[in-house]
């Protein structure tokens, strides 16, 4: 059964998110001034295999610099900004949890990444874009949350 919004709000908020991860990297010396794509890697890609998977996945596209990409389910937009840094792409990410969404466009000002990726709250069932908008749909992860399989690929 699909969940609502409100219950996977519930679910994957968690508050401070952003606050934890800056914390956490200045703890590990990284300076929150002069932060990279791969600095944050171990705290916004917490699908399985983290960026190894992303990576790997990548390798595996039809990336070409300059296209345009929609993350469906992008949580704090780890693969979005590493597809923009590494393969010149523009991004889109939506996610149901919104704070995700504001961690994630923070995190993409933080690495100086905002002017390729951008993240906005939507549901993967009910995009708000047009058809033909992006050259790549990209997903990892979030569709263990759907039960509709059938719509979510459609």
């Amino acid at each position: 059964m699909d969940l609502g919004r409100e219950e996977v709000e519930k679910h994957y908020s968690r508050g401070r998110i952003l606050d934890s991860i800056l914390t956490s990297l200045r703890e590990t010396g990284k300076d929150s001034a002069r932060l990279t794509p791969e600095d944050l890697a171990p705290v916004d890609e917490f699908h399985i295999r983290g960026r190894e998977a992303t990576v790997e996945l990548a390798g595996r596209a039809s990336l070409e610099p300059g296209s345009h990409a929609l993350d469906v389910g992008c949580g704090l937009g780890g693969s979005a900004r590493y597809l923009a840094a590494e393969h010149q792409c523009r991004v889109t990410g939506i996610d149901l949890t919104q704070e995700y969404v504001d961690v994630a466009n923070a995190l993409a000002d933080l690495v100086g990444l905002s002017d390729r990726v951008k993240f906005e709250q939507a549901n993967a069932l009910e995009m708000p874009f047009d058809e033909a908008t992006f050259d790549v749909v990209w997903t990892q992860h979030v569709q263990m949350n759907i039960a509709d399989k059938t719509a979510f690929y459609r």
